[in-house]
């Protein structure tokens, strides 16, 4: 028993010593890092967006570890200044959400300086930063302009690469982009007098047929896709001899998915063409030319509810990004002893009891001639092609601002030598594009321009089309 004791109880080995020894000093390095923290610092192990980014995209910072979010947001910071949001996806992520789309072709600089602090008392050590580019968008158009033949041609504004997305032999006369930016339907040329609308997947480049107008002796275009992307209103115009070309205008309809066309509005009697539905898909907007006095139909499908705006121009007017208001273009007479021009109105479809019209242009002897005009995506400005009929008189539309709250106007791009039209917003609403046409020379071709409305940088990106439009 004595021995047995002993064997337990002798001195250990230095070997042992050295073990023990090691242990305990771990334990005390464990003990210290729980009271102190851990000394190796905090690291960011994934952060966003990469190189290139969209103009909707949120910042995110992913720690290693829980953090204390005051201490990172403190911390936080975007060059050039970005207003935001925070958003904690947990206690690692951090989401950083600008309050409005960021600028196309701008470089952002994000920095969280050294010293967020994580729940355990450990910090940043350094500061942390990375840079990041907002991407240019897509865009399609027709060209060449000075070849009798235009087909629909494809860009990327950001690389410049250019692609030929049709080649129809008897041309391309008009298009429209579905609002996913997914498809986009076109008019083809099939005879002189005959056309038809066919889409295009932008994903697969499949081109399918929407309608056999030709072959049913009528001429179908102007396409405009419905909100659900799902179908595509158009003109359809009837070729029988001995038909009115006025009277024989109506508006279609066609399933994309099954082919199958129909009246847009069940009513046979209604004459009218140009239908363009609202953003929300509650309302469609016909021109009524034949109409006595011409105009435009408002009609609301959920409830059969129509509104007859008069206007003699047979012009489609435009929808609000909210779909609240419709504008649209009616004549003025008198300014600067000079015969009719055209004013710019717009009617509450919120509040259709009220009948009431909010003049754009100014009053009836305001000497502006608005030719054109284009919502900002937020909806608190619009873009006009306007001439002046004063002393600014210029011979072709320039471009201006115009803000949707006090009416005034602020100038874009005047160019006296120069017509311009056609404009359409980016879906971030910093880019403006637009045609223009040269009025002095009157020999080249019609040209495709970009205005950066937060920059004011004015580029031209093609130098030999025209009709362009921002894919979503």
């Amino acid at each position: 028993m004595n021995k047995l004791l002993a064997k337990f109880t002798k001195r250990p080995s230095r070997f042992d010593s050295i073990i023990l020894g090691t242990i305990g000093a771990l334990l005390v390095v464990i003990a210290g890092l729980i009271l102190l923290g851990d000394t190796t610092g905090v690291r960011v192990v994934h952060h966003s967006p990469n190189s290139l980014a969209s103009a909707d995209a949120a910042i995110r910072l992913e720690f290693d570890r829980p953090m204390v979010a005051q201490s990172v947001e403190d911390r936080f910071s975007i060059t050039p200044m970005v207003e935001g949001h925070f958003e904690w996806a947990n206690r690692k992520e951090l989401v950083f959400r600008p309050d409005a789309p960021l600028n196309p072709g701008q470089k952002y600089a994000v920095l969280v300086k050294a010293g967020a602090e994580s729940d355990e008392h450990s910090t940043l050590s350094e500061d942390f930063q990375f840079n990041f580019t907002i991407r240019l968008p897509q865009m399609a158009y027709l060209g060449p302009f000075t070849k009798p033949i235009r087909n629909l041609q494809w860009m990327d504004l950001q690389t410049g690469r250019t692609e030929q997305l049709t080649d129809e032999a008897g041309g391309v006369t008009d298009f429209a982009i579905s609002p996913d930016g997914k498809w986009v339907a076109y008019t083809v040329d099939r005879t002189a007098t005959a056309s038809d609308i066919w889409a295009l997947n932008f994903e697969s480049r499949e081109h399918i047929q929407l309608t056999n107008c030709a072959e049913g002796q009528a001429t179908c275009y102007d396409p405009a896709w419905g909100p659900n992307n799902q179908v595509v209103a158009y003109t359809r115009q009837e070729l029988a001899a001995g038909l009115n070309p006025a009277t024989a205008k109506r508006a279609w309809v066609v399933d994309v998915n099954t082919g199958e066309s129909r009246l847009l509005i069940d009513d046979e009697t209604l004459v009218g063409f140009a239908p363009k539905w609202s953003p929300d898909g509650k309302w469609v907007a016909i021109v009524l030319a034949t109409a006595n006095p011409p105009g435009i139909l408002l009609y609301e499908f959920e409830t059969a509810q129509s509104v007859f705006v008069a206007t003699p121009q047979g012009v489609p007017g435009v929808f609000s990004p909210d779909s609240g208001w419709y504008a649209y273009s009616k004549l003025a007479y008198g300014a600067a002893d000079t015969t009719y021009y055209s004013h710019l109105a717009m009617i509450n479809l919120n509040n259709l009891a009220s009948h009431s019209e909010i003049s754009i242009s100014g009053e009836t002897e305001n000497p502006v001639d608005d030719l054109q005009a284009a919502f900002h995506p937020d909806g608190t400005k619009l873009a006009v092609v306007r001439r002046y009929l004063d002393n600014r008189y210029t011979q072709g539309g320039q471009l201006y601002l115009v803000d949707m709250t006090t009416f005034e106007a602020t100038p874009l791009v005047v160019d006296a030598a120069y017509s311009h039209g056609a404009i359409n917003w980016s879906k971030d609403g910093h880019l403006l594009l637009f045609q223009r046409y040269n009025l002095e020379t009157r020999e080249d071709p019609t040209e495709i321009w970009m205005v950066n409305i937060t920059t004011g940088e004015l580029e031209q990106v093609v130098a030999d089309g025209f009709l362009p439009r921002f894919l979503p």
